[in-house]
């Protein structure tokens, strides 16, 4: 995690800085605006569901490959995607509520926004919320585990305070980035959020990370 978070603060650095890092952020960035929204899908589809199943094996959790394990790779694929779509949208939004023009002030406001408003009412409630979801076999019952405020309390605060852990110093230095950079930045630690999770975490009742 730490190393991570050290490795934003050289981006941000490097993309003012150094050249081919701005040059290679600038690129990517390019593209995605080239490809749209296929490009944002395909991101969240990758760094959050097939990251972690291939990096299971590198922590002796060896999956069975049989159709359990792929209807919850492709399952929990599609539930990064939402939520990426989500947060692409996000950096969008705060564009118009706060501006683009990196000052202290405006990074500040943004990661108030972020870590204070939007993961805790929106993306780590929904991310975990369809994961219970399929738990209990689609049952609507499943959303009182995430919405009722005692079970917010056990089933999501855990993964709240992750977040704020883990993405509270990374949105610090991200925030100075432009917004056209700044989905391919958290596109990168959001593979290694994925990572993150398949390391921390040992037991086996607990296959996927819920997302940022």
């Amino acid at each position: 995690m730490l190393l991570v978070q050290v490795a934003m603060i050289a981006v941000v650095i490097g993309y003012f800085h150094y050249p081919p890092i701005f040059n290679l952020f600038t690129n990517i960035a390019d593209y995605k605006d080239q490809t749209g929204i296929w490009f944002i899908l395909a991101t969240g589809f990758v760094a959050g569901g097939l990251i972690p199943e291939i990096a299971k094996p590198l922590v002796g959790r060896i999956p069975n490959i049989n159709k359990e394990w792929l209807s919850l790779t492709i399952y929990t694929s599609t539930v990064y995607m939402l939520i990426t779509l989500l947060v692409y949208f996000m950096f969008k939004f705060q564009v118009v509520l706060f501006g683009d023009d990196g000052t202290p002030l405006m990074v500040a406001k943004k990661v108030i926004f972020d870590q204070l408003i939007f993961s805790p009412l929106i993306s780590i409630p929904l991310g975990v919320g369809l994961f219970k979801w399929r738990q209990e076999k689609f049952q609507l019952s499943a959303w009182k585990q995430v919405i009722l405020p005692e079970n917010y309390k056990r089933n999501v605060f855990p993964a709240l305070i992750m977040c704020w852990a883990y993405w509270g110093p990374i949105t610090m230095g991200m925030y100075f980035l432009p917004e056209k950079v700044q989905f391919v930045a958290s596109a990168f630690c959001q593979a290694a959020w994925s990572l993150l999770f398949v390391f921390m975490v040992q037991t086996p009742a607990v296959t996927n990370p819920p997302p940022e």
